[in-house]
């Protein structure tokens, strides 16, 4: 990390998305609260299921309420950190008045697509899906920068293209289907560069690849987030893939069952001492270090009849286990607080094993 003075970028507020479904509610985001800035490299964890995507297509708004039921507040900050809330809605699904908005703005829906198109870009899972299959490598240019031009768009993108390892010569007049998957996902990559995002949002962008293109895009990755500690912008990375974001983030954030159950700088998850990392957190780690061969016991549990208290409780968690006579009863009837560690800011943990160690503090939404 470099001495760029870090500015906010995104805070989310108890933001809660669920889902109308045949079988009943599905509740895909259960109230979770954090914050992104620049120059920071965020990894977004966790197993299917577990409401990663959900979560940061949010702040996209890409979560309306046809189908998805949204509440919570999503405030964007600009480069001289003036707050824009981009999405404020109430707990039943309708927007709050201007006289109840902390900050009035007057047309947020003009305002919060201007954000997304300029501001905040995202690279998805499957290029294919997303790429235009009727058009040209220029063709997509042409919608980045607005410009027909052959000679100056040509001029333009060469950058953007070169920077993930494509040679314009060689695609330029070419179409998705001509090119391989690993082509695809190095062209999204390189059209949502050229948009100079602020905030860079990369959803499992390795999955499907084989393990020579993984490295390649690991180490345009590792380039990227290089300039983003000194270009004002953050990148967030979704992945259920530990051992692969671990290496590349500056921060963790842990997620099951809709919810963020630890975020805190990726170094503190190098430590072998594990004392002070959510029980999820620890099961993942062990698959990653070698302590542990085998695959986290049962499964994520259901979004729809989510259970009381603690949702890992039945993975066969250590905490909930080994003390259960002190900590049993809060772990199948309440929801874990947020704890600072050994009252260590920037890092929390869901877990009620906080609740009687001393060393650790409440943190306070």
């Amino acid at each position: 990390m470099t001495d760029t003075i870090q500015k906010k970028l995104i805070e989310v507020q108890n933001l809660v998305v669920n889902f109308d479904s045949n079988e009943g509610t599905i509740q895909a985001v259960r109230d979770v609260s954090f914050y992104i800035r620049t120059g920071e490299i965020i990894g977004v964890v966790g197993e299917s299921g577990s409401g990663k995507t959900v979560t940061t297509s949010s702040l996209l708004g890409w979560i309306s309420n046809a189908p998805g039921i949204v509440s919570g507040k999503i405030t964007y900050y600009d480069e001289d950190e003036n707050p824009h809330v981009l999405i404020e809605q109430k707990a039943n699904g309708k927007p709050l008045s201007l006289s109840e908005r902390v900050f009035s703005d007057f047309d947020l829906t003009k305002k919060f697509k201007k954000i997304r198109q300029d501001e905040i870009t995202m690279i998805f899972q499957e290029p294919k899906r997303y790429l235009h299959p009727y058009w040209t490598v220029e063709k997509h240019f042409q919608t980045i920068f607005n410009d027909k031009r052959n000679h100056e768009l040509y001029h333009k993108s060469t950058p953007f293209l070169e920077t993930v390892g494509l040679s314009p010569k060689k695609i330029w007049t070419l179409y998705p289907h001509n090119l391989s998957g690993g082509m695809n996902q190095r062209l999204m990559i390189s059209l949502a560069l050229a948009r100079n995002p602020r905030l860079l949002i990369a959803d499992e962008m390795t999955t499907g690849l084989d393990v020579t293109t993984q490295v390649k895009i690991s180490d345009m990755l590792s380039t990227l987030i290089a300039d983003a500690e000194d270009e004002n912008r953050a990148i967030i990375m979704i992945s259920h893939d530990i051992a692969f974001v671990i290496k590349i983030v500056n921060v963790l954030m842990v997620m099951y069952a809709g919810d963020i159950v630890e975020f805190g700088p990726a170094h503190l998850f190098y430590d072998e001492d594990q004392e002070d990392n959510h029980p999820y957190t620890n099961a993942l780690l062990d698959v990653f270090y070698g302590r542990s061969k085998e695959a986290i016991e049962g499964d994520v549990p259901s979004s729809i009849d989510p259970p009381a208290g603690c949702p890992f409780r039945d993975r066969k968690c250590k905490v909930y286990e080994e003390r259960h006579e002190e900590i049993g009863h809060f772990c199948e009837n309440e929801r874990p607080d947020k704890y600072f560690p050994n009252g260590e800011r920037g890092h929390w943990v869901r877990c009620h094993k906080f609740k009687i160690e001393p060393w650790s503090d409440l943190v306070s939404d």
